[in-house]
C-alpha cells in the first residue's frame, strides 16, 4: 500500500511538531524553506528525494531514493536551514526527543525578494539539476564548487581580492600549448616554440660584472685585421769572411728554443772586401735538412762597400722548425776571401707567438659570434613576453 506524503499544513507555511522515534513527511515546493530545530536531548536527520521519485513513492509503484540532507544531521539544541530550488519531499527522523520542522512560506521565484532585485540570503541551496540565475548572483559567504566551472561572460575581480593557489600540487594557467593567453591587452597567443639551450651547464647565479680598463700605450693604430709580422724577427749571425776556407758549416745547430719559420736570409757588410775574384755561398739547414731557398751568393763585388745588403734567394720550403730543431750555416762554393765580414741576417718568425695570436683572434670571433646570437635570443624573448603582455 503506498504511502502518502502530506502536503504543507498551509500555502502559508507551518510548524510540524515531530515527535521522538517518529517520521515526519511533507511534500515541499519548490521556493520554501525549512527550518529544522532539535530540543536538548533530540538530535534530526533530514532527507529529501526529487518531485519524480516522490510522486512515484505516492503511487507505490517504485522505490524511494532517498538523499541525506547537505546539512547533515542536526544535534542537539541545534537550528538548521534551507531552501528548496526544486519540488522536493523532506523527510524528518526525530531521535531522542522533539524536533520541531518548520516550513516557511513561498520565496518570489527564483527566490528573489518581494521586488525581485535581489536574491534572498539562504544559508545553502539544494541543486539536484541544472540552476540558472537570470540576473546577478552575489554571495556572501564562502561557495565550494566540486565541479569545473563555465565562464561564458567576464570574471571581474573586486579590488585588493587574491588568486589563491594550493601549495601541495599546484594549478596550471592553460592545461595545452595550444591553448591561447595573453596579458595586460596583449592579443592571446599559443606558448611560443623552446629555445635551444647548447651550454652544458646553466645557473640563475650571475657574478657582478667587473671590468679592468686597459691602457694603450703602444702607439699603433686599432683595426680589426691583424698584421702578418706578429712573432717576426731577425737572428743576426756575426760572419769573418776569410774565415771561411773551405766548404763546411759555419754555425752548427743553434737551438732557436721555440717553434718557427725561416722566412728570408739575407748578408749587411760590415768590412769590404778588397781583393777581386774571391766567393762563398751560405745556406741554412735545418736539423740535417736543407732549406729550400735562401742561398746568399757572395762575392768580392756584392761585398766591396761598407753597408751594403746581398738578399738571399726567396725561401720556398723546407723552412719550418720546433722548439728542439737545430739551425746551422754551411758555406760551398767558396774561393777563400783575405779580408772582409758582416752579418747573415736571418729573418724568423716564432710560431709559437703566432699560433697564439692566431688562436686569440679566433676566441674573439668565436666570443663575438656567442654574442650577437645572446643578443639575438635576448630580443626573441623579449618579443615573446611583449606577445604575451607581460611586457611592455
Amino acid at each position: 500500500m503506498a504511502l502518502e506524503i502530506e502536503q504543507p499544513p498551509s500555502e502559508g507555511g507551518g510548524v510540524v511538531t515531530v515527535p521522538d522515534v517518529s517520521v515526519a513527511e511533507y511534500q515541499l515546493p519548490a521556493g520554501r524553506q525549512i527550518t529544522v530545530a532539535t530540543d536538548s536531548a533530540a538530535t534530526a536527520t533530514v532527507e529529501y528525494m526529487t518531485a519524480d521519485d516522490a510522486t512515484k513513492y505516492e503511487r507505490g509503484i517504485g522505490a524511494a531514493t532517498w538523499t541525506a540532507w547537505p546539512l547533515g544531521t542536526v544535534s542537539t539544541s541545534s537550528t538548521a536551514s534551507d531552501v528548496a530550488l526544486v519540488n522536493l519531499a523532506v523527510r524528518v527522523t526525530s531521535s531522542g526527543g522533539v524536533t520541531t520542522l518548520t516550513i516557511g512560506t513561498p520565496v518570489p521565484a527564483p527566490w528573489q525578494s518581494a521586488d525581485q532585485s535581489t536574491i534572498e540570503t539562504v544559508p545553502s541551496l539544494i541543486v539536484t539539476n541544472n540552476a540558472t540565475v537570470g540576473g546577478t548572483l552575489t554571495v556572501t559567504g564562502a561557495a565550494t564548487l566540486d565541479s569545473t566551472l563555465a565562464a561564458n561572460g567576464h570574471v571581474t575581480m573586486g579590488d585588493a581580492k587574491n588568486i589563491v593557489l594550493n601549495a601541495t600540487t599546484g594549478t596550471k594557467i592553460g592545461t595545452a600549448t595550444t591553448q591561447k593567453l595573453g596579458f595586460w591587452n596583449a592579443t592571446p597567443i599559443v606558448q611560443p616554440s623552446a629555445y635551444t639551450q647548447t651550454y652544458s651547464t646553466t645557473s640563475k647565479t650571475i657574478a657582478a660584472a667587473t671590468v679592468d680598463a686597459l691602457t694603450d700605450s703602444t702607439t699603433g693604430s686599432a683595426g680589426t685585421t691583424l698584421a702578418a709580422g706578429a712573432g717576426v724577427y731577425v737572428l743576426p749571425v756575426p760572419i769573418t769572411l776569410a774565415a771561411i776556407t773551405g766548404a763546411g758549416d759555419v754555425l752548427t745547430n743553434y737551438v732557436v728554443g721555440h717553434k718557427f719559420k725561416v722566412l728570408g736570409v739575407s748578408f749587411a757588410v760590415s768590412t769590404p772586401v778588397t781583393t777581386i775574384d774571391k766567393l762563398a755561398t751560405l745556406n741554412l739547414e735545418i736539423g740535417s735538412t736543407n732549406v729550400t731557398g735562401g742561398e746568399v751568393a757572395l762575392t768580392s763585388a756584392n761585398c766591396a762597400t761598407l753597408g751594403a745588403v746581398v738578399a738571399g734567394a726567396a725561401v720556398t720550403a723546407a723552412n719550418t722548425g720546433t722548439a728542439a730543431d737545430t739551425l746551422s750555416i754551411e758555406a760551398a762554393s767558396v774561393t777563400a776571401f783575405a779580408e772582409g765580414a758582416g752579418m747573415l741576417l736571418v729573418t724568423l718568425q716564432n710560431m709559437d707567438t703566432a699560433d697564439a695570436v692566431a688562436s686569440l683572434a679566433a676566441q674573439h670571433t668565436k666570443m663575438t659570434a656567442d654574442t650577437l646570437a645572446m643578443k639575438k635570443n635576448d630580443n626573441a624573448i623579449i618579443d615573446d613576453l611583449q606577445a604575451e603582455g607581460l611586457l611592455a
